[in-house]
Formats: structure tokens, sequence, C-alpha cells
């Protein structure tokens, strides 16, 4: 549901289908893969293209990664949770505090 919502979001930004299904197997992956690689997202998919497509993508589609930001920080001001707040935000990652228990 969160990778659709980013297609219908961001999806304008693309070029053409290619593009956004490469968008949705990136944002898909960085959600699912251990390994936040190019490589390890390829690995999280039962049906997919080579790797070099994906990486590809990142490093040569012409797409306008600062266009994406823009979107997505307008995206953020439209919900009170999530847009700017002059008293500021501090975001906590618990993940990183955790330790192994085996």
């Amino acid at each position: 549901m969160v990778v659709q919502q980013g297609l219908e979001q961001f999806g304008s930004i693309f070029a053409n289908e290619c593009q956004r299904r490469y968008f949705a197997e990136y944002v898909c992956g960085l959600i699912i893969a251990e390994r936040k690689s190019v490589a390890g997202i390829n690995r999280e998919f039962a049906e997919t293209t080579d790797q070099s497509c994906l990486n590809r993508f990142l490093t040569e589609a012409p797409w306008d990664a600062e266009a994406l930001n823009d979107a997505r920080i307008d995206w953020h001001q439209e919900d009170a949770s999530t847009r700017f707040s002059e008293r500021g935000v501090i975001a906590n990652d618990n993940n990183r505090n955790r330790r192994n228990s085996s």
C-alpha cells in the first residue's frame, strides 16, 4: 500500500511506465531488504530483471531527483503530523540501539 501511494503521488515525475516500475521496486526494496544495496534489493524479488537494470535506473535514467525530493517535501506539508513545525522535530530510530540476542 505504501509503494502504491508513492506511485500515485510521485509517478508523474517519471517519464514512462518502466521508470515507475523501477521506482516502485526501489522503494519496496528499501522497505523490505535487509541489505539496502542494489544487489540486496534485487535479491528480494522472485520475478525481476538483472540488477544492472535497477542500477541504471538509479544512476543513468533521466529523472529528476530534486523534483522527486521537492514533491516528497510538498506531500509531507499536506499532513499536520509531518509538516514543518516552528518547534522542530527529533527523529528517534531505536533500531540502531537494539542488540543482537543470538
